[in-house]
């Protein structure tokens, strides 16, 4: 996850962990700390899930710099998650090859399970 809200996390936390399909969760509170990881020698996570209005860096930075990564380094999915209703979010999530889903927050089982039959 990353997110700089750190009570969206955990709540988000809680829901992964009662979806009973994640195995591991790594919080991430901004870009860099994020971008650190999938840099580093560990396993590139199944999932992202990336909100978009972050200070610093956003989730648009992000797949800025992501984008740059090499495939071994990526993620299978990036999912964002945003309280934004805005048209123009929407649109261009949906237009980021990068991006796979875009759910507003916050998380729920029933969003889990879409991605379940979605991966599966």
């Amino acid at each position: 996850m990353i997110d700089d809200d750190l009570p969206t996390n955990i709540y988000h936390r809680i829901i992964l962990q009662d979806s009973a399909l994640v195995e591991e969760i790594v919080d991430c509170l901004g870009v860099d700390e994020a971008m650190a990881i999938l840099k580093s020698d560990q396993e590139p996570p199944d999932i992202i899930f990336l909100d978009i209005n972050m200070p610093m860096k956003t989730g648009w930075d992000f797949l800025e710099e992501y984008s740059t990564l090499d495939a071994s380094k990526r993620a299978k999915r990036i999912v964002m998650l945003s309280t934004t209703k805005m048209p123009m979010d929407l649109e261009r999530a949906n237009k980021n090859f990068l991006v796979s889903t875009f759910f507003l927050k916050p998380l729920t089982i029933e969003n889990i399970e879409q991605l379940n039959k979605e991966i599966s």
